[in-house]
């Protein structure tokens, strides 16, 4: 239909000028000139109007390739699910390394899926980056173990040799990763066959760096410098055959502010720790509170908890790899406070006396692992409230079973997302807290005093804090009661005990002892048939003034003055 629009447009035309020539008596070598010109627009008209289409109709092939590949994602889970289940089931090891190598490469094949699904959300969306903090050692790890099967088949080698333990930086990966690709692959392209590769990832500064040494032939420098050449227009000569250039990988390392550099026997890819092309807000931020918000009905029946003002978040850290956790403790002690080990048993001795927020550990430990560390927390009585969350190996084809046997609350895979790991230390804390408030709740309503004893077998934290209050009530005449003693009858040291009661209540055990005494004395002024010294004394306050200033500033009254509304 275009064809014949044009072949209209152009017989239109001629037909005009042999008018113009006979009406208006046009000297006759002019016109050849202007049917040149117009045969040349009619021309340009004609390619402009083919490229479109062939444009449309190579951007439906695109969009009907990627979409047929997403269809294939859920066949190939339902394929690489049961065989997954057999294979860590009980059968024979000739079966069983069978089907190791064909969910390897049911693996290998999502993972081209997931690059393809990528790649849509890029084409669709490459204007704006998701910026969030990444390990670099772990994010090159998988580009690495990604590439292998390529060089594998090549009769290559490619080794991965970071000059650090453990660092991190801020970029969107699915903007970063086709450019890494495409950088490494240029080298592996441009090596001869045998060869070994090696990739360096460095810091230095503002910059981490990708090195990739020549392996001889110079024909990866070669192609470096042409695409690092200050004139775009050159980019495409020589840089594109290899994978590098091009208006699309041009965008993205426009956006992730990436740099190629050459030097006398190596090429470098740089990018920076921060990307400075995405505003502050883009950045993942984690919001995680200081204090316990305490709600209006908890106040109501706890006077003394408004002057409680707890402190950040305490968490126990437990991985023998001291690279990974000294850097796991700096990044967590913006947001937490750390204490970290590298022995199972010791973490354990700590925990047991300091009864912190919430523990991490991995299951390789020195002493004792990480699954039975966390086994005795959560069967124990005194810890079994404390959120754990182990850490472990993805390949690990028994971490469902560790993951039930230790009982612990999360199971992460390394590597892991630092950021998604803060959001799940939060959620843990803030639910543990909440569970502590309903023990509140459910022990220490405005009636607690006159409320039977309810021994819960199924929840050892509430039969502790029944016990400790039972104790109380029986010994609130005692006027030296203290912690210690209260400590002693639970058959533990008085910062156990502390420890342990602050974190289920959220407050010091002086406080519930007062607030015991209190509610006691109201209700004996109630019944009428004791004096104000005769109370005081039967809850331990024989001291009248002490008695009457504490009455006062719990109650809001003096003892008289409640005798008299009574």
């Amino acid at each position: 239909m275009k064809h014949l629009s044009i072949i209209i447009i152009v017989v239109s035309l001629c037909v005009f000028l042999l008018s113009i020539g006979v009406y208006h008596k046009v000297p006759w070598s002019v016109l050849p000139i202007v049917a040149s010109g117009i045969c040349i627009l009619c021309w340009l008209l004609f390619h402009l109007l083919c490229i479109s289409e062939e444009r449309d109709l190579l951007k439906e092939g695109n969009q009907y390739f990627i979409d047929t590949f997403q269809n294939i994602r859920n066949p190939i889970s339902l394929i690489k699910t049961p065989l997954g289940a057999v294979y860590e089931g009980d059968c024979p090891e000739d079966i069983k390394k069978e089907l190791a190598v064909a969910l390897h490469h049911i693996g290998g094949l999502e993972q081209h899926l997931i690059a393809l699904m990528e790649l849509k959300r890029l084409f669709g969306n490459s204007g704006s980056l998701v910026v969030a903090e990444h390990e670099i050692g772990a994010f090159m790890r998988k580009k690495v173990s990604f590439l292998q099967s390529h060089v594998a088949g090549l009769q290559m080698k490619l080794d991965l040799v970071p000059d650090f333990d453990y660092a991190s930086a801020w970029f969107d990966p699915g903007k970063i990763s086709p450019v890494i690709d495409r950088f490494v692959l240029s080298a592996i392209e441009c090596s001869l066959p045998e060869t070994h590769l090696s990739m360096q990832v460095s810091l230095k500064g503002d910059y981490w760096a990708i090195r990739i040494k020549d392996t001889g032939n110079k024909r990866f420098l070669k192609c470096c410098r042409w695409y690092s050449s200050r004139l775009p227009i050159l980019r495409p000569l020589h840089g594109k055959q290899y994978g590098m250039g091009g208006v699309f990988f041009d965008k993205l390392m426009n956006i992730c502010d990436g740099k190629i550099l050459t030097l006398e026997k190596e090429a470098l890819l740089r990018f920076p720790i921060r990307c400075s092309c995405a505003v502050s807000g883009e950045y993942t931020s984690l919001n995680i509170p200081d204090t316990f918000q305490v709600n209006e009905s908890e106040i109501a029946f706890h006077g003394f908890s408004k002057k409680k003002n707890m402190d950040r978040p305490l968490v126990i850290l437990a991985d023998n790899d001291k690279g990974f956790k000294d850097y796991l403790e700096k990044r967590l002690s913006e947001c937490f406070v750390v204490r970290s080990f590298d022995d199972g048993q010791e973490a354990l001795e700590v925990i047991c006396e300091e009864y912190p927020d919430l523990v991490i550990c991995d299951i390789m430990l020195k002493g004792m692992s990480g699954e039975e560390l966390s086994s005795k927390l959560k069967t124990s009585r005194d810890t079994s409230f404390i959120p754990v969350i182990l850490m472990g190996a993805h390949i690990d084809v028994k971490r469902r079973e560790k993951r039930c046997s230790s009982q612990a609350d999360l199971f992460v895979c390394k590597p892991f997302n630092l950021e998604d790991l803060k959001v799940e230390i939060s959620i843990l804390i803030n639910n543990s807290r909440f569970l502590r408030k309903t023990f509140l709740q459910k022990v220490f309503g405005e009636d607690f005093l006159t409320k039977p004893m309810e021994r819960a077998q199924q929840d050892a934290n509430l039969a502790f804090l029944n016990e400790v209050k039972l104790y109380i009530m029986e010994n609130m005449d005692k006027e030296d009661l203290t912690v210690d003693d209260i400590a002693s009858r639970m058959c533990m040291s008085r910062t156990t005990f502390y420890n342990k009661w602050k974190l289920l209540t959220g407050e010091a055990p002086k406080y519930l002892i007062s607030r015991i005494r209190m509610e006691k004395a109201r209700e004996l002024l109630e019944s009428g048939k004791f004096s104000v010294t005769m109370v005081a004394e039967m809850v331990g306050m024989r001291n009248m003034k002490n008695f009457r200033g504490r009455y006062k500033e719990y109650f809001g009254k003096t003892p008289k003055e409640f005798m008299k509304k009574v």
